[in-house]
């Protein structure tokens, strides 16, 4: 990896573990990891971490079976936002973000336990 995607990463990284701890670098790697497989062109990091928090919002309903309509009210936002960020064509706010990286590592978490993996 080289030192500016490590960079990238560790700015990623650390912007959302610092508002919840339960988020992993591992997940930081694998929504960063697909990207690159994408061939995306990062334009600077924040764009980079809203682009990160995209990818992990379709790893994660993904992996666990929750679909984007079901997502969206979770996390107080509408279909249509949360598909442009899925897609890359907006990014979701500081704040937007704040939620996203509290609310997916538990959805994650109950996924791995074997829980439904939906909320309430």
């Amino acid at each position: 990896m080289n030192p500016l995607e490590e960079q990238r990463r560790n700015f990623a990284y650390g912007n959302v573990a610092i508002g919840n701890p339960a988020v992993t670098r591992e997940m930081v790697d694998e929504a960063a990891e697909e990207l690159e497989r994408e061939s995306q062109d990062w334009l600077d990091a924040e764009h980079y971490e809203g682009l990160v928090a995209g990818k992990a919002i379709e790893i994660v309903c993904r992996e666990t079976g929750i679909c984007l309509n079901e997502l969206a009210p979770m996390l107080g936002v509408g279909k249509t936002t949360l598909y442009r960020w899925v897609r890359g064509a907006g990014r979701p706010s500081f704040l937007d973000r704040r939620a996203l990286w509290e609310l997916l590592p538990e959805i994650w978490s109950n996924h791995k336990r074997g829980d439904a993996g939906r909320q309430g």
